[in-house]
């Protein structure tokens, strides 16, 4: 029953827990009471007399108790168990008990009779003990298992409508024919006896677990799916059916089916089909020699999982589609910043910006302006697209907004490639330390040409061999993200010693041809873990 129908009225345990308890002595427990200290202590003493925390002859003795206590301790001995505030409803463990709160506890006894949480004997019993109750941990024992008071357990005594609930879902179960009728006696005796609500919901989740018609029927149908889908055969499928008509459990029933659904389920004929035709393909395409074409097939046709069939495809699949780089992508690039250090959002509508939205306002620029500079017909696509002048401004103002703002998140990445490429350079044998500036300025302007500067230093002058720490070098940039990346100049150890890395084309095609296509795309959400 709902706590309001019984007429409590508490705070939030939130609010509950700044309960203080007792007149303090401030720590000076030794020193002699003070008249003020004896006041002080005698209201606290008159506001628990009229919550009903103190009776009148408990409240006399303590009366008298103040004037003869010598000490500040002895009187904060007095109110150990009283609140300092008026009005506290908290049920501390160690509090007296308010009359508001011991009329609670008769009225939560009483309905808990009337729906029969209790029997006679235990209501009887409770009531005897309620006068003696002072202390609300003893009242919390006394209320255990009933609901409608401050920090009531979850685990209540089942009341009437609980037990009937549970004898509902016993009679279902046997309409369902998940239980024998014989079966009904036995379990309402249980219900009868059930003490608290987690044994019902026990009892009723037993019922739940067993097998019924409506369960065997479903199946029944998966099975017959199965066996017409090709995953099972003839003998297969009448021997678990013959297993169906006999299970009784939950487990049992799941057993049953465990194999013909999920990632790794039996494999159809469907499933066995597309791998035919996908290992089909891979011998039309070269992929496959005619033996491994046919052992692939003598292999699918035995495979008893997808995973299997998977794995027979593993090989096959086409390589992912590189990102290629287009002109306004490098010119976003020279303009705005390293595009290459932008993170895939993963939200839909975040996705085109920065870029993709930079991309649209230069693209409608360019077509406006070549509308204003062009005769028809692309003078009216233009016109129409760019709107004039104004609109012409306001969309290449635009596009330096989004620009700016990618800029803005490409800084506080390009100082951690910085490091991370440096860290890789120091790796490098024969290396002690190692630093870069980005067009002969620092890391963070936007240079004029892109040319880089890499300093080393080295621990021997002689080691290692100059060639093989140059192209160490070029590798660690190539397959870097920085972008653009032009000539490169290399100072090793002394400021004479000084080299450059041309990335012309026929550099940036042996490069290329040597270490792969460079890291290119939307920036990997692992790469920026410590950066954002």
């Amino acid at each position: 029953m709902p706590a309001t129908a019984l007429g409590i009225d508490f705070v939030a345990s939130s609010y509950a827990r700044a309960m203080m308890l007792g007149w303090s002595d401030g720590g000076y427990g030794e020193l002699r009471a003070t008249a003020d200290d004896r006041r002080a202590v005698r209201r606290l003493l008159h506001t628990a007399e009229a919550e009903g925390r103190l009776d009148a002859a408990e409240y006399d003795r303590r009366l008298r108790a103040v004037d003869d206590a010598g000490t500040r301790a002895r009187l904060a001995a007095l109110t150990s168990d009283l609140p300092t505030r008026r009005g506290e409803r908290d049920w501390d463990n160690r509090a007296r008990i308010r009359s508001d709160d011991r009329e609670l506890a008769v009225r939560i006894l009483a309905e808990a009779a009337a729906h029969e949480r209790l029997s006679s004997a235990e209501y009887e019993q409770r009531v005897a003990t309620l006068p003696a109750v002072v202390r609300y941990s003893q009242l919390k024992r006394l209320l255990d298992g009933l609901p409608g008071w401050p920090d009531a357990p979850d685990d209540l005594l089942a009341d009437t409508a609980d037990r009937d609930a549970a004898r509902t879902a016993l009679h279902e179960a046997v309409r369902d024919h998940r239980l024998d009728p014989v079966e009904v006696p036995v379990l309402d005796a249980e219900i009868g006896q059930a003490r608290r609500r987690s044994d019902l919901a026990r009892l009723v989740a037993s019922l739940d677990d067993r097998v019924g018609d409506r369960r065997r029927d479903e199946a029944a149908r998966d099975l017959d799916a199965a066996y017409q889908a090709g995953q099972l055969d003839a003998h297969e499928q009448a021997e678990r059916a013959a297993k169906l008509r006999h299970a009784v459990s939950g487990p049992q029933l799941t057993a049953l089916l465990r194999d013909l659904t999920g990632a790794d389920r039996r494999p159809a004929d469907s499933d066995r089909a597309a791998t035919i035709r996908a290992l089909g393909t891979a011998l039309d395409r070269g992929r496959l020699t005619l033996p491994e074409y046919e052992d692939r097939l003598a292999a699918a046709a035995a495979a008893i999982t997808t995973s299997a069939l998977r794995d027979l495809l593993a090989d096959l699949a086409d390589p992912p589609k590189r990102r290629r780089r287009g002109p306004l992508d490098v010119v976003f690039d020279h303009t705005v910043g390293n595009s290459a250090l932008l993170q895939q959002s993963d939200r839909w509508w975040r996705r085109p910006f920065p870029k993709p939205a930079w991309k649209l306002a230069v693209g409608a620029a360019l077509i406006a302006l070549a509308g204003l500079t062009v005769r028809f017909p692309i003078a009216i696509v233009g016109w129409v697209v760019g709107g004039g002048f104004a609109l012409l401004i306001y969309i290449w103002a635009l596009a330096l907004l989004v620009g700016r703002r990618a800029g803005t998140t490409i800084d506080r990445r390009a100082e951690w490639l910085r490091r991370r490429v440096q860290d890789e350079l120091r790796a490098l044998p024969g290396v002690s330390g190692a630093s870069i500036s980005y067009g002969g300025s620092n890391w963070r302007e936007k240079p004029d040409s892109s040319v880089l500067t890499v300093r080393l230093e080295l621990d021997s002058p002689d080691q290692p061999p100059r060639q093989e720490l140059i192209d160490a070098v070029a590798r660690v940039l190539w397959l870097s993200r920085i972008y653009p990346l032009g000539s490169v100049g290399l100072i090793l150890g002394s400021a004479d010693d000084r080299h450059t890395i041309e990335m012309n084309r026929a550099g940036r095609r042996r490069l290329r041809e040597t270490y792969g296509p460079r890291p290119y795309g939307p920036l990997p959400s692992w790469h920026t873990d410590s950066t954002d």
